[in-house]
């Protein structure tokens, strides 16, 4: 799904995004430890799904 889609796929309300400075790290963590689900995954952003909310991790460059 690319992410035009994915955005409009939200649910309306309130939006949690994180800025994480290793992409791979913080995604192994929610899938492993946390149990989530990761519903996308890239080097800059991915879409967690954990305990009926969506996170969107976002890769801080700066």
């Amino acid at each position: 799904m690319n992410a035009e889609d994915f955005g409009r796929s939200l649910p309306q309300g309130l939006g949690v995004n994180l800025l994480v400075t290793d992409m791979a790290a913080m995604e192994a963590f929610c899938r492993d430890v946390l149990s989530a689900r990761i519903i996308y995954a890239d080097e800059d952003f991915a879409a967690v799904e954990l305990l009926g909310s969506i996170f969107m991790l976002h890769a801080g460059h700066s």
